[in-house]
C-alpha cells in the first residue's frame, strides 16, 4: 500500500515539474491561436510545422505547452504567454479572428503579404502591449477601426495595399510613439484629420494612391516632410466646376483638372433634375487631363444639376479603383440654345426662410428688383419663369394684369410651392426692362435646415434672361433672415 501511494505521489510531482519546466500558455491564448489557424485555412499554409504535431490534444492541435514550437509563434522566456505572431507570405486566406484581441501580451503581429479578406477586427485595439502591426498587402476591406488609436505602445502601423475605405480615424493621432505609418494604395478618402499632426516621432509615412487631402498648412508641412509626394498622387475632387447650356438639349460641364493626371482614369460626370441628387452617371472622360464634357440628349427648358468625380484605375501596387468625393454641385437650364442673357443687375432687398417642424409647411418670402441686360430683347408673358432659392426650384407661368405692366402668379388650389409671385414692370423705351418683384412660398418641403448652405444663392430666370445673387443670411433657431443694408 505504501509503495502504491508513493508511486502515485511521485507521478503527480513529476507531472507538476514537467508543467513548470515546459510551461503552458493560458487556455484563452491557445484558443486565439487555434481561431487564427482555422479562420485563415491553416491546413493550406505553406508552413505549419508544429501546429498539429502528434500527440494531439482533444482540440485537434499539438498538446498544451508546445505552442512556442508552432511555426510563427514566439512566447516569452517562461513560455507562458504569446508575445509574437509572424506569418508573413504564408498563404493565409480568410479573415482575421477577433479572438486575437485576447492576446494581451502580444508585442508583434505580422500577417502581411497574404490573402486575408474581411475587415480589421476592432478587438485588435485591446492589444495594449502591441508595438508592431503589419497587415499590408492583403485584401482587407471596410474602414480603419478607431480602436487602433488605443495602441499607445505602437511604433509601426502598416496597412498599405489593401481595400480599406472611408476616412482616416482621428484616433490614430493618439499613437504618439509611432515611427512608421503606411496607408498607401487603399481607397481612403476625405480630409486627413489634423490629429495626425501629433505624430511627432514619425520618420516614415506613406499615404499615396488614395483620395486624401488637407487644407491644414501645419499638417501639410508635417506630411510633406515624411512623404513629399503624397499630395501628387491623390485622386482628389475636381474644382471650379461649372455648367453652361450649349443648345436646347445639351449642356457643357467644365472643371479644373487635378494635379494627379498620371495613370489611367478620368472624370465621371453625373446629372440630376433635382438639386442634391440622386445623380445618374452620364459618362467618363478618356483621361485626367480633360477639363470638360458635353452632356447631350437633355430635355429643353429643364434645370439640370451636375457633380463631377475623379476616378483612377488599378495600376502597379494599387489594385483598387479609387473614386474621389463628389464635386460641389453646379446647374444650368437648357431653355436657351446660345446660353442665358444676364440681367444688368439683380438685387434682393429682403428675404426670410422659415424651416417648420411639420413636413410640407416651410415658407419663403423674398423681395427685390432687377433690370434686363443691354443685350436683351425684352421678355414676354408666355415665357417660363424659373425661380431657384437654394435647394428650392420651381417653374411657373405668369399672367398679365392691367395694361401688361404687372405680372402675377397665383398657385392653383391643392398644390404647394410658390403661392404668389408678382413682377411690377417699369417701362423703358417701350420695353419691359426694370422691375420690382415679390415671391411667397408656403406648404413647401425644404428639408433639414442643416442641408442648406449659407451664403444662399437666389436665381430668377425669365425666358433667356437670368439674374442671380448670393446673400449671407442671418441664421436663427428655425429661420433665416436677410435685409439689404441701406447706404446713407
Amino acid at each position: 500500500m505504501r509503495k502504491t501511494t508513493a508511486a502515485f505521489l511521485f507521478s503527480i510531482f513529476f507531472l507538476f515539474c514537467s508543467g513548470v519546466m515546459h510551461g503552458a500558455i493560458p487556455s484563452w491564448e491557445r484558443a486565439a491561436l487555434i481561431a487564427l489557424y482555422n479562420s485563415t485555412n491553416g491546413d493550406s499554409w505553406d508552413n505549419k510545422v508544429g501546429w498539429k504535431n502528434p500527440p494531439l490534444d482533444i482540440d485537434g492541435f499539438a498538446e498544451p505547452g508546445t505552442e512556442y514550437q508552432w511555426y510563427g509563434i514566439t512566447c516569452d522566456g517562461s513560455k507562458t504567454t504569446v508575445t509574437k505572431i509572424a506569418l508573413p507570405d504564408n498563404n493565409l486566406y480568410g479573415t482575421i479572428p477577433p479572438e486575437l484581441g485576447d492576446l494581451s501580451n502580444l508585442q508583434y503581429l505580422y500577417l502581411g503579404s497574404n490573402q486575408l479578406t474581411g475587415s480589421i477586427p476592432p478587438e485588435l485595439g485591446s492589444l495594449l502591449n502591441l508595438e508592431s502591426l503589419y497587415l499590408h498587402s492583403n485584401q482587407l476591406e471596410g474602414s480603419i477601426p478607431p480602436e487602433l488609436g488605443n495602441l499607445s505602445n505602437l511604433t509601426i502601423l502598416s496597412l498599405g495595399s489593401n481595400q480599406l475605405e472611408g476616412s482616416i480615424p482621428p484616433e490614430l493621432g493618439n499613437l504618439s510613439n509611432l515611427t512608421i505609418l503606411s496607408l498607401s494604395s487603399n481607397q481612403l478618402e476625405g480630409s486627413i484629420p489634423p490629429e495626425l499632426g501629433n505624430l511627432s516621432n514619425l520618420n516614415f509615412l506613406s499615404l499615396g494612391n488614395n483620395a486624401l487631402y488637407t487644407d491644414d498648412d501645419v499638417l501639410s508641412d508635417l506630411l510633406n516632410t515624411n512623404d513629399p509626394d503624397w499630395g501628387n498622387i491623390q485622386t482628389t475632387t475636381p474644382t471650379d466646376v461649372s455648367a453652361t447650356a450649349s443648345s436646347e438639349s445639351s449642356i457643357d460641364v467644365s472643371w479644373t483638372p487635378i494635379i494627379y493626371t498620371g495613370d489611367t482614369g478620368g472624370y465621371r460626370v453625373f446629372y440630376s433634375t433635382t438639386s442634391g441628387g440622386p445623380y445618374n452617371v452620364y459618362g467618363q472622360t478618356t483621361d485626367k487631363t480633360v477639363s470638360s464634357m458635353q452632356v447631350t440628349g437633355l430635355n429643353p427648358g429643364t434645370w439640370y444639376y451636375f457633380v463631377v468625380q475623379t476616378r483612377t484605375d488599378p495600376h502597379g501596387s494599387q489594385q483598387n479603383t479609387v473614386d474621389s468625393e463628389y464635386s460641389a454641385e453646379t446647374s444650368a437650364n437648357t431653355s436657351y440654345a446660345g446660353g442665358t442673357i444676364p440681367f444688368a443687375y439683380f438685387v434682393l432687398e429682403e428675404a426670410k426662410i422659415d424651416f417648420k417642424k411639420k413636413p410640407d409647411d416651410d415658407k419663403i418670402h423674398m423681395k427685390g428688383r432687377f433690370e434686363l441686360g443691354l443685350d436683351s430683347d425684352g421678355v414676354d408673358i408666355s415665357e417660363d419663369v424659373i425661380v431657384t432659392i437654394g435647394l428650392f426650384t420651381e417653374t411657373i407661368k405668369m399672367k398679365a394684369k392691367g395694361k401688361g405692366n404687372k405680372w402675377e402668379y397665383k398657385r392653383p388650389k391643392g398644390e404647394n410651392g410658390i403661392k404668389h409671385m408678382k413682377i411690377d414692370w417699369k417701362k423703358k423705351k417701350k420695353k419691359n426692362h426694370y422691375a420690382e418683384f415679390e415671391i411667397r412660398v408656403d406648404k413647401a418641403d425644404l428639408g433639414d435646415m442643416a442641408s442648406w448652405t449659407n451664403p444662399l444663392t437666389v436665381t430668377l430666370q425669365i425666358g433667356n434672361d437670368l439674374g442671380n445673387e448670393e446673400i449671407l443670411m442671418k441664421e436663427k433657431k428655425h429661420h433665416w433672415d436677410y435685409h439689404k443694408k441701406k447706404h446713407h
